[in-house]
């Protein structure tokens, strides 16, 4: 029985050149049909114009594309693909060429058996060195077979963007709740000494107190009005620092004579408690001067000392200082309560406190060590801190000894 000429057109064999990616037609039944020759010249010229036309298109894509077999060999690969890539690959398994751990994935198209002209879109990471693709999936025949055409659009930097606005929508909602707790927490600051200056101060006009008691009542005054000023200047400081309206006041001092003024001022505090403050007995015995702001110096070494009488029962507070080339390193170290290794990471935070029950009974606004770094930082130095929990801590921080700033 004769063949009709539709059947023997769907008949005409397409071949492919792998390397090449150079399509041939064999147009051997379009001789075997009885049509003119004008007529078979000018099929043959669109069956060419035709595939010259899709192979454009593929190449215009502006995404990297292939298409494989069911078997995962690949058929064809745009310039963006082949460019991804970096050199030619049909023949291969698509897993061996894309996939960072050369396996499979588990969602592959391949293996659900996608229909003729059904679309699968899935996120792939790992992907040509740990980059993100979104790929399209496409159902399709090529070379008269069933084959995948895939549409592979790099998302990578999407995908981080995504990643960083959420951690930084996170991080503004923590700063939210740091912040709300800390105006809370200063409501009670502000009026724990303040109701204490006016309570004690109506009390220091009435007659019947002695002598004594009045001395009394002035010295609680004395020491609440120094925590109220104490309170009113770090909230200042960290405002100004958050400006950028810090200025550093440079001069020539003696880092000894400033350890020793603050073990002076600050050791019948600690001994108050029951606890010694002293100078390392390592410390230079020469002399060393620095070129930098020794109020801010000492505003940083005051914060480490008062936080670590504040949280020493029993031992000792040491003050250290070491020369290290072109920089001053300083150091206080106490046998105190410590930071469990959850807190550290938080402690330089502004408005974080380690929040346990002993420090919520000594109070604090949780500003002193996130100043204290920012005022480092800006004299071109480094502050950081060791400690173990029940033993004690050691707080350090470096700067040049000749400031540039």
């Amino acid at each position: 029985m004769k063949t009709s000429g539709k059947n023997q057109l769907d008949e005409i064999e397409i071949y492919q050149n792998s390397e090449s990616q150079e399509v041939k037609y064999d147009f051997g039944a379009l001789n075997d049909l009885q049509i003119t020759e004008p007529k078979r010249k000018e099929m043959e010229t669109t069956l060419l114009e035709n595939h010259h036309f899709n192979k454009s298109i593929l190449q215009t894509i502006p995404f990297g594309m292939h298409i494989v077999d069911k078997e995962g060999n690949v058929l064809f690969q745009n310039e963006v693909m082949i460019e991804l890539c970096g050199s030619r690959n049909s023949g291969k398994k698509c897993w061996e060429i894309y996939r960072d751990d050369k396996t499979n994935c588990p969602e592959c198209p391949l293996l659900s058996e996608i229909s003729n002209g059904e679309t699968h879109v899935k996120e792939s990471h790992d992907i040509l060195g740990r980059k993100t693709f979104l790929i399209s999936s496409t159902g399709a025949f090529f070379q008269g077979k069933k084959a995948v055409f895939e549409v592979f659009q790099d998302i990578t930097e999407r995908k981080q963007a995504e990643i960083e606005l959420i951690a930084a929508k996170e991080r503004a909602e923590e700063s939210d709740r740091l912040k709300s707790d800390f105006l809370a927490n200063m409501s009670h600051e502000i009026r724990t000494p303040l109701n204490s200056i006016i309570g004690f101060s109506e009390l220091m006009s009435d007659p019947d107190f002695d002598r004594d008691q009045l001395s009394e009542f002035a010295g609680i005054i004395n020491v609440n009005g120094n925590n109220l000023l104490l309170l009113i200047s770090d909230i200042m400081d960290l405002s100004r620092i958050e400006a950028g309206q810090v200025k550093l006041r440079k001069s020539i001092f003696s880092v000894n004579q400033l350890i020793k003024e603050i073990r002076n001022e600050y050791s019948f505090k600690a001994e108050e408690k029951g606890i010694e403050l002293r100078l390392d007995p390592l410390n230079p015995s020469e002399e060393i001067f620095v070129e930098n702001d020794a109020l801010r110096i000492k505003q940083i070494l005051v914060n480490f000392v008062g936080n670590a009488i504040k949280f020493t029962k029993v031992g000792f507070i040491e003050i250290g200082i070491r020369l290290n080339g072109d920089l001053i390193l300083f150091q206080v170290k106490d046998t105190g309560i410590g930071i469990a290794p959850k807190y550290r990471e938080h402690i330089f935070q502004r408005f974080r406190q380690v929040e346990t029950a002993y420090c919520r009974e000594h109070g604090g606004t949780g500003l002193g060590l996130a100043i204290s770094k920012s005022l480092v930082e800006l004299m071109g130095g480094k502050l950081w801190m060791e400690s173990e929990q029940g033993k004690g801590s050691v707080f350090y921080f470096n700067i040049p000894v000749q400031c540039t700033i």
